[in-house]
């Protein structure tokens, strides 16, 4: 009786929301139902499935033509969902990492900018989706080592998909005004090259570190894998994100089988460069990207970047609003004021540059609480860095050098603007908690001290 009970109630359902909103999502919600229940008995699953998802990022769900909501967006939120419903169940909670208690206050200074904000909705928005990647970084700073494993693993396999996409679809390319600008930039399925580049440059060092170790075949495949990444991350142009995975690229040699792994494709690509040097010299794309990296190192290409200007006016707008700022994700709305306009005349969005637009839209509170997370962070990835003899020690030197990435796309643009990428950073961050909880080497006990006769004696 309840089974047919069940049925009927559920049949009613599918029936209304058929009518109310679309026949397509009343017949998705069989399949929600089963993925909820999949994410109740292993949230992993819905990490997993949400960090898989990014490549659809095109394909959402329309709600009432308010809002889009991404496949990855769903997932994650159906499993913050579950996540803070079991904590919420469980009487012996994890005590909370400072990273996530820092997160926690940001979000707090966020909900104050309520009272200051112009448009409500974009800050509410915002709200929900980073309190939900606040709740599945929590979930995965206390994952063991094989849900860990698995969470990097999509990540990676996540990154080389959106590669290839940009690879079989990106088209020739054109530079104009020495380099500065640039049409014809691989996006993938984002809706902007830069965020390409932000979601290649948090991934590809997880499928570089995945590809120095394990077996031959596993290797192969992440090789393969970093390999479309890296290519994906050229095309799109993207200076600060091609500079920050270099960084990355650095760190990554504090790993030995990744030294030697680099010693031996470096030697391969200098002898392919001997035999084809003419090809190299005469090669379109190598030119357009050594052009667009050029404009870092040229003056007079580097005073005409509008970031010059964002950044000069920074200072006077966080001086009009020094407490709670604009309201976040408020920028768009102030920024004409100070006569920031893109050459389509249309508003900017962000300042390029993360402590400078967290300041602007949520005042010196909000930039205090953002650098307290940032310190928090480096200091997880220096407890996960002590144990060098630990098992997953080439995953923490990914994570780090993935974190470095970003520190670096941060200075010279706005990541955290796109959920997508907010998501991935939350859930790196929880990663490179889980390892320094992991590599935490418990202290030996401590022994009485034994008389010196004693000692003799034995």
């Amino acid at each position: 009786m309840v089974a047919l009970v069940a049925m009927i109630v559920a049949g009613a359902l599918t029936i209304l929301v058929a009518y109310a909103i679309n026949p397509l999502t009343a017949l998705l919600l069989p399949v929600a139902a089963v993925g909820a229940a999949a994410i109740w008995r292993q949230p992993t699953l819905g990490v997993c499935t949400g960090i898989l998802a990014v490549p659809l990022e095109p394909f959402g769900l329309q709600l009432s033509g308010a809002a889009d909501l991404a496949v990855t967006e769903v997932m994650l939120g159906a499993t913050a969902i579950v996540v803070g419903a079991q904590l919420v169940l469980e009487r012996h909670r994890p005590p909370l990492h400072g990273a996530h208690r820092a997160f926690a206050a940001l979000l707090a200074v966020v909900v104050a900018g309520y009272l200051v904000a112009e448009e409500d909705l974009i800050v509410t928005k915002i709200l929900v989706m980073w309190f939900a990647f606040l709740l599945v970084s929590i979930h995965v700073a206390q994952a063991g080592e094989r849900d860990l494993r698995w969470t990097l693993a999509s990540l990676a396999a996540a990154g080389g998909v959106v590669g290839l996409i940009a690879v079989v679809t990106s088209g020739e390319q054109d530079l104009v005004a020495g380099g500065a600008i640039a049409s014809g930039r691989a996006q993938a399925s984002f809706d902007q090259p830069n965020v390409l580049g932000f979601f290649l440059a948090l991934t590809a060092p997880i499928a570089m570190v995945l590809s120095a170790e394990g077996r031959s075949a596993k290797r192969l495949l992440w090789l393969v894998t970093a390999a479309l990444a890296l290519a994906g991350l050229l095309l799109t142009l993207s200076r600060t994100s091609i500079v920050g995975t270099a960084v990355a690229l650095a760190v990554l040699l504090a790993l030995p089988s990744f030294r030697r792994f680099g010693t031996v494709a470096l030697a391969a690509l200098l002898i392919f460069s001997l035999f084809n040097v003419d090809t190299l010299l005469e090669s379109r794309q190598l030119q357009v990207v050594g052009t667009r990296l050029g404009t870092l190192t040229e003056a007079g290409l580097a005073r005409e970047d509008v970031r010059f200007d964002l950044w000069s006016a920074a200072p006077e707008m966080i001086f009009d609003r020094p407490l709670l700022g604009a309201g976040q994700g408020n920028y768009a709305f102030v920024s004409p004021r100070y006569g920031l306009r893109d050459p389509d005349g249309l508003p900017w969005d962000h300042a390029h540059n993360v402590p400078l637009t967290v300041a602007v839209e949520s005042g010196l509170l909000g930039l205090a609480a953002l650098l307290v997370f940032a310190s928090s962070v480096a200091l997880a990835g220096r407890a996960a860095l002590r144990d060098r003899g630990a098992r997953i020690r080439p995953l923490v030197l990914g994570l780090v050098a993935a974190m470095l990435a970003t520190t670096v796309t941060s200075m010279g643009d706005y990541p955290l603007r796109t959920n997508a990428i907010m998501a991935t950073i939350m859930i790196e961050v929880g990663a490179l908690i889980a390892c320094a909880r992991l590599t935490k080497t418990p202290q030996p006990p401590r022994q009485l001290a034994t008389p010196p006769q004693s000692s003799a004696r034995a």
